[in-house]
């Protein structure tokens, strides 16, 4: 099996695979040498003695090479502490005028909005402001583990300068895989849902208002998160102080 797992899982070049299409693929194989099939769950366990990972994706459970993984959060999506994981990505929301940017900085053990940005474009200024917001705001120590994917925002001189200045360790998402990022992504799946689906702005400053509204008012102080145990991110730091 182990043959097999190199053989498969790392020919993808993102290291993951579906877990249904996998498992159907090696009972075939076992089939074809000697009629020998294994269930799912036999399969997952095994999977999981050897080193691999099985996570949620969007089109159903992805299997994982956690040997593989080079960026700091390996997928684990959990922090003890505030302000030792951050996350940040970028979103772009339909108004009237053209297109607003959104860049956000979630801080990974409260699911806590520490940082955003909003501009009409999409350069380095935008990623640099939110982690400004989330840095001024939540004074982090040195160590802090600031995680984003590879675009050239955070690819910039500037924005590196500013983890170096704060004494960060800047983690990045392998390429073309978005599940490296997945509880930011949650995040703007989140506020897609439950506010931009259900507005239509005629300007930029209206689609401002509102999301300054729903991070500020709401997601930070009053939505809930199944990941905190149904408490809101405002009150998982305070737990957590």
């Amino acid at each position: 099996m182990q043959r097999y797992m190199r053989a498969n899982v790392e020919r993808a070049e993102s290291g993951s695979l579906s877990l249904r299409l996998l498992h159907a693929e090696y009972v075939q194989e076992l089939q074809r040498i000697r009629g020998n099939p294994i269930g799912e769950e036999s399969f997952r366990t095994r999977l999981e003695s050897l080193g691999y990972s099985i996570v949620d994706g969007e089109y159903g459970e992805m299997v994982e090479n956690v040997k593989t993984i080079s960026v700091a959060t390996k997928q684990h999506f959990s922090a003890a502490l505030p302000n030792t994981v951050w996350l940040a990505d970028i979103t772009y929301l339909p108004t009237g005028e053209g297109w607003l940017y959104l860049a956000a900085v979630l801080d990974l053990a409260t699911r806590k909005i520490v940082g955003w940005s909003m501009r009409e474009h999409m350069r380095t200024e935008l990623t640099s402001a939110a982690l400004m917001m989330a840095t001024q705001r939540q004074r982090p120590g040195a160590g802090l583990i600031c995680h984003s994917d590879r675009g050239s925002q955070y690819a910039a001189e500037a924005y590196r300068a500013q983890l170096v200045g704060m004494k960060a360790i800047p983690s990045m998402s392998r390429t073309g895989c978005c599940y490296d990022n997945a509880p930011m992504e949650s995040f703007f799946h989140t506020l897609k849902v439950e506010l931009v689906h259900q507005r239509r702005w005629a300007t930029r400053e209206e689609a401002r208002r509102d999301l300054f509204a729903f991070i500020e008012g709401y997601y930070n102080r009053q939505r809930i998160h199944s990941a905190l145990g149904d408490i809101t991110p405002e009150q998982a730091e305070r737990n957590a102080s």
